[in-house]
């Protein structure tokens, strides 16, 4: 009778153990990306377009999750306190590395910290787009510079966010250019875009995919952009550089996960993520909104990231506080 117990007792044990000892294969369901910004801005764009080669990929749906508020910091920091299984992941852009610098300039409790963020994959970088409202009476970056030179503190510039990947580097352009702006700043690229489109702005730092559909549409006019050489899609299209205003910035867009995520789970979202970027069907929307495609993860990324987040960090600091919408 014992002997018969144990017989059973051990084929249980043999039957259950596997199910006990293994854990889940890496992802086992759905992942959440968050986007801490609003739709219609760069980030939603790109965002849209690779849900669904990612989760091909991936093999396992993606959720979508939008938690804006606080110029990203609110849905960024959501991420940095998930924990850290892959399963909550986010895509962050420029102005990522700048939040817990800009809250300690403004002496405001920190939103998160950058320690608490492991990167994972750039996905996009790419100069940002000075566009004006067709109805402003400039036809080159020369003029529009002229102008606001000839009216400190009045022209009107939208962005998305204090010291973020559209606010920047105007705030760069006044210092290199020894101009004054009349600062709009809202809740995300979308709403910025909004702004110009609706004349309640006169320009913006526009990201590529965002502003590309109303420069060919007529609703916007692109004087310039920050980079270094021409570009593609405007092949005509002048640098501050070739101007004489050593100005440059750039905007990109990469995935992050939680700090401590196992390394294991973090080369699952890279090998599937490398795979989404080369997909077809991302590759030929990226095209389309004039968005393009730098891929890199692992060590090259790290390198890129470190130096990035320095680069952010020190325009930050050489800016300092600001008084946005100064008295005239």
């Amino acid at each position: 009778m014992y002997r018969a117990a144990a017989i059973v007792a051990f084929a249980f044990f043999m039957l259950t153990a596997p199910a006990i000892a293994q854990p889940d294969v890496y992802p086992s369901h759905p992942v959440t990306l968050v986007s801490p910004y609003p739709p219609g801005g760069g980030v939603d764009i790109l965002l849209r377009a690779l849900v669904g080669p990612w989760q091909r990929a991936l093999k396992q749906p993606i959720v979508v999750s939008y938690r804006t508020g606080a110029a990203a910091a609110l849905g960024t920091a959501s991420v940095a306190n998930a924990t850290p299984d892959g399963y909550t992941v986010m895509i962050g852009a420029a102005s990522t590395v700048t939040i817990p610098e800009v809250d300690r300039l403004l002496e405001r409790p920190t939103s998160y910290a950058l320690d608490q963020l492991v990167g994972v994959a750039l996905l996009s970088s790419e100069p940002t787009l000075l566009i004006v409202h067709p109805s402003l009476p400039v036809k080159t970056a020369r003029d529009f510079i002229e102008l606001a030179r000839a009216h400190p503190g009045e022209l009107v510039v939208s962005s998305g966010g204090y010291y973020g990947p559209s606010h920047l580097p105007i705030l760069l352009l006044e210092r290199a250019a020894g101009v004054r702006f009349k600062h709009l700043v809202g809740t995300g690229g979308g709403p910025a875009m909004t702004a110009v489109l609706s004349g309640n702005s006169v320009a913006y730092a526009a990201q590529p995919n965002v502003a590309t559909p109303h420069i060919l549409a007529g609703r916007a006019r692109v004087l310039a952009h920050w980079g270094t050489k021409r570009l593609p899609a405007f092949p005509d299209l002048p640098s501050f550089k070739e101007l004489g205003i050593d100005v440059e910035f750039y905007d990109w867009f990469a995935v992050f996960a939680p700090a401590k995520t196992p390394a294991a789970v973090i080369k699952v979202l890279q090998d599937s993520l490398r795979q989404a970027a080369h997909d077809a069907e991302f590759v030929a929307e990226m095209q389309r909104v004039n968005q393009s495609i730098e891929y890199r993860d692992g060590d090259e990324f790290q390198a890129w990231y470190q130096r990035e987040k320095k680069w952010r960090v020190d325009a930050v600091r050489a800016i300092g506080k600001i008084d946005v919408n100064p008295k005239q």
